[in-house]
């Protein structure tokens, strides 16, 4: 269960980086904004990315989040918020993983790549890393 732990923790903090390099306009992995819009949100015509303070606050979350799965991890007793902090933290990756899947989802995200990689992908790490989360939580 650690190393289930341990991998959420490690994943979300590079999702956060991935986040805060988008909120300072790096366009990284594909290059172009257009594109990168296209592969990661999915919406109909789709052409830039969320604004910088979008991006940079998903990705604060994103660091907390797993900074608060760390703690749970290392601290044999954490500290009381930690608890309900993951346990909301599990409910929304569950629910978006979860949501990828539904037919509302497919229609309001139609742009390929997105559909194919939330398919694949992202929808099934939001469902892993609810389910590390929930186990942290959990164990608590």
């Amino acid at each position: 269960m650690v190393a289930f732990s341990l991998f959420a923790c490690l994943t979300l903090f590079a999702l956060s980086a991935l986040h805060a390099a988008w909120a300072a306009r790096v366009w990284w992995p594909v290059g172009d904004e257009g594109q990168l819009a296209r592969t990661v949100a999915g919406f109909p015509g789709v052409e830039k990315m969320p604004n910088a303070l979008a991006c940079a606050l998903v990705a604060a979350a994103l660091f907390v989040v797993a900074l608060l799965l760390t703690i749970a991890v290392l601290d044999a007793e954490p500290p009381a918020l930690v608890w309900p902090a993951l346990v909301g933290a599990s409910f929304v990756f569950l629910v978006r993983g979860a949501v990828g899947y539904t037919p509302y989802w497919h229609r309001a995200t139609p742009e390929e790549p997105f559909r194919r990689l939330d398919r694949i992908f992202y929808s099934p790490l939001c469902l892993i890393l609810g389910g590390a989360i929930a186990a942290t939580a959990i164990g608590i």
